[in-house]
Parts: C-alpha cells; sequence; structure tokens
C-alpha cells in the first residue's frame, strides 16, 4: 500500500473533483460507489449538491476507488484541488 502526502480538501472542492473524475473514467456514480462499498447512493447524493456531504469514510472509499479504476483504465485524473490559507489568523 502506497502513502501518499496531502491535505483534505474541503466539501465543494472534492464534489467538483469527484464529478470530474468519474466523467473522465466514464463511470455512473452509483457503479463507483458499488465497487467501492460505499453505501449505494451516497456517490449520487453528494454530487447534487451541497445540502449532502459525505463521511470521512465515505469520502476515502470513492476517492481510492476512482484511483484504482483509472489504474485499470489507463485514465489520468484531474488533480485534486485543495484551498488553504497559509497565513494564520492574526498575521498581517
Amino acid at each position: 500500500m502506497a502513502k501518499v502526502e496531502g491535505i483534505v480538501p474541503d466539501a465543494e472542492n472534492f464534489r467538483q473533483w469527484l464529478g470530474a473524475a468519474l466523467s473522465a473514467l466514464g463511470m455512473k456514480p452509483a457503479a463507483l460507489a458499488r465497487r467501492s462499498g460505499a453505501p449505494i447512493n451516497s456517490a449520487q447524493k453528494f454530487l447534487e449538491g451541497p445540502q449532502a456531504d459525505l463521511r470521512m469514510n465515505t469520502a476515502s472509499k470513492l476517492c481510492r476507488q476512482c484511483f484504482l479504476e483509472a489504474q485499470k483504465k489507463g485514465v489520468t485524473l484531474p488533480p485534486l484541488m485543495v484551498e488553504i490559507n497559509l497565513k494564520a489568523e492574526g498575521d498581517e
């Protein structure tokens, strides 16, 4: 198992990435959820909008499955972008 350094994205950035990843993979959300072991409707509900968030474990399963599918299909996924503010509160 490989470990990579990273930062957890916010829900909106992950939502955008997941939609783009599914498009790149040519997969439907339910198929990804099923293959990942996540609740069957989780990806679809999450993609429908900000009223639905994911549990960390579910997001992790979906993300890992996207990368596994990409490796199997020889597809390059879009980068998973994370916005961070490097300025600490109170810094000027």
